[in-house]
């Protein structure tokens, strides 16, 4: 078991991640989601999990297969996709959307919707000439 200084000591170097923004300082700053949790009881909540996490998990948790967890992921996302209607994929795709845009509140930027717009236009025109190339 820690002690409470080691515990602070490791917070105030711990970088906590929560909706895409970093939490230097274990809650010190200022969350920049829409969360508002004081620094205090941050602080409590991040003793909290410190605690109650024991060394060994956290070592075989480091040590996992990363790899082959990654393939596993590759695999089953490739199955799920062959199995999914139009529909379910721009659902998906809408879920991913809404997430990103809670995690970074200026997404997307006006930059990002010429260059996706610029790409629609190219796909678009790469369609229209194959479609034309089929009648031939």
């Amino acid at each position: 078991m820690l002690s409470r200084r080691r515990l602070r000591k490791a917070a105030t170097r711990t970088v906590v991640k929560h909706h895409g923004s970093a939490v230097e300082n274990a809650g010190l700053s200022r969350w920049r989601s829409r969360v508002r949790i004081p620094a205090r009881q941050t602080l409590r909540i991040f003793f909290a999990i410190l605690t109650s996490v024991r060394k060994e998990d956290v070592i075989a948790f480091a040590r996992r297969d990363w790899r082959a967890i990654a393939a596993l992921k590759r695999r089953r996302w490739a199955e799920q996709r062959r199995h999914m209607t139009a529909a379910e994929a721009l659902a998906v795709g809408d879920a991913l959307r809404d997430h990103l845009s809670a995690l970074r509140s200026g997404w997307p930027t006006e930059e990002d919707r010429l260059e996706d717009l610029a790409v629609h236009i190219r796909v678009s025109e790469s369609l229209r000439l194959a479609k034309t190339s089929q009648r031939r």
